[in-house]
């Protein structure tokens, strides 16, 4: 048995245990400082100002970068690995960790993409420890970088390979698509996900999308192709609500497809943009694998 690591969410939160971001209120003519308690909202932090007697006029809010050592960034990885192992090793023979290639071949899902760009919406930057700790799982763990795909894409193929002889551990909701045992080392839980669950996870993100991946829902696509009241009206509905009830009654991909296809064709949305958000969201089962609708319809 082989536990697949899905390895790009332990870099961010290993790599922003690592790091804090402090407010400060700075005077403008003198420089002197003073901290914003990291309870105060940055909603609230003009009325925090009032409250200790300080005008925006005379002090401005900044921010600033506090970056803790190397070690403690490592540490906080090798922390998430070993309950991995811990919580594994009983069933796993092996522990194969992925990790995405950022800086090489592009994501195949990039050129797809025409409605809005993908990931598009990530604008933060990546955490100072970034590199480091990915290159810390490569040197501690063997973990593997992937290029063209993302790792959630790996993980998927080779679960698929060896099903019934691997586990995908990620706390990435994603890879509930892929049918297979999983577990979630933030939740710590366990799931033995079916061919019809894992289609039902699918279709049921084709509905409301991936705001983490930039993939537009029914709603967005709508606003997008220029017809913003008729996505509003959905939303006042609940279109999601309902779509995830009539979705858990079914039991084939045929009638969940149908289901979502006709969904989105009731509203004037053409199959390039079905297949395209379909392909953006799927994640692979085989090599170079292209998702198409099923070919029963």
């Amino acid at each position: 048995m082989a536990c697949l690591i899905d390895g790009d969410p332990i870099v961010y939160a290993a790599a922003f245990s690592a790091q804090k971001t402090i407010y400060f209120f700075e005077n403008r003519k003198t420089g002197e400082t003073i901290g914003l308690p990291s309870k105060v909202s940055l909603k609230r932090a003009g009325e925090f100002a009032k409250i200790i007697g300080i005008s925006m006029q005379t002090h401005a809010l900044k921010k600033r970068k506090e970056i803790k050592s190397e070690g403690i960034a490592c540490f906080a990885a090798k922390a998430i690995m070993t309950s991995i192992v811990e919580a594994t090793e009983d069933k796993c023979e092996a522990h194969k960790v992925f990790l995405t290639d950022t800086k090489r071949d592009k994501n195949y899902r990039d050129s797809i993409a025409t409605l809005q760009p993908y990931k598009g919406n990530r604008t933060q930057d990546k955490p100072f420890h970034y590199d480091l700790i990915r290159s810390y799982l490569m040197e501690k763990y063997g973990a593997e970088m992937i290029s063209g795909q993302e790792a959630d894409d790996e993980l998927g193929i080779q679960a698929t390979e060896n099903i019934g002889n691997s586990i995908i551990c990620s706390i990435d909701k994603d890879l509930l698509t892929v049918p297979g045992q999983h577990y979630n080392y933030s939740s710590k839980e366990w799931k033995s996900i079916s061919e019809v669950e894992a289609s039902r996870n699918f279709y049921t993100q084709m509905v409301e999308g991936d705001t983490t991946d930039n993939v537009p829902s029914l709603a967005k696509t709508l606003a997008i192709l220029g017809n913003k009241e008729a996505g509003l009206d959905l939303i006042r509905h609940k279109y999601i609500k309902i779509a995830k009830e009539k979705l858990t009654n079914m039991l084939t991909e045929e009638e969940m497809f149908k289901y979502v296809f006709d969904l989105y064709t009731g509203y004037g949305v053409e199959e390039k943009y079905i297949l395209e958000i379909g392909r953006l969201l799927r994640i692979r089962r085989k090599r170079e694998e292209m998702w198409q609708f099923p070919k029963e319809l």
